[in-house]
């Protein structure tokens, strides 16, 4: 059995979410980007497309 596994727990720096927050961005819509973006890594490798695509639009609608 061969399994591969990581995690990553941090809080986003508070540098990233005044730099789209410069740019216009709501503090709610910045934090939405940036998790969506380190997401967007790992959904992008589940082979199921329908699962993908239903997995990465029930996490957009709970961000």
């Amino acid at each position: 059995v061969m399994s591969r596994h990581s995690a990553s727990v941090s809080q986003i720096s508070d540098a990233k979410l005044f730099y789209l927050m410069t740019r216009g961005l709501t503090r709610n819509d910045a934090r939405s980007l940036i998790v969506s973006g380190f997401l967007e890594s790992a959904i992008s490798r589940i082979e199921d497309e329908g699962f993908r695509k239903e997995f990465a639009e029930t996490t957009a609608k709970n961000l």
